[in-house]
């Protein structure tokens, strides 16, 4: 079965992310950092499991939280709950982040 027409338009996400106020990603294996950046540049505060990147882009305590992947659940749920209460503006934490310097980065590499 087709899915089409029931996902989002990619250039529609930052509208979805403007309805949030936290970001929570719980997996335990991480596929990457994409989404983490995404809302933390739409200024959400991310709740995140410690995958591979998670740790690479968040400072726990300062822009984001960080939990073992094998957390119970009230811990996770504590730091979600925290997570409201944060006041920090999270998109400058990661701004440099951009595709456009990503691009750059990797021109650099080639040249």
């Amino acid at each position: 079965m087709s899915r089409k027409g029931s996902e989002a338009a990619y250039q529609d996400y930052p509208l979805y992310y403007a309805q949030m106020d936290v970001f929570v990603s719980a997996s335990k294996l991480g596929g990457g950092p994409i989404p983490l950046i995404e809302a933390m540049m739409c200024n959400v505060f991310p709740v995140a499991s410690d995958t591979r990147f998670s740790t690479d882009i968040i400072r726990h305590g300062e822009n984001g939280f960080i939990f073992d992947v094998e957390a119970l659940v009230n811990t996770i749920c504590d730091l979600i709950a925290q997570a409201f209460d944060q006041l920090i503006y999270v998109h400058e934490t990661v701004k440099h982040l951009s595709w456009r310097n990503y691009s750059l980065a990797v021109q650099v590499l080639l040249d």
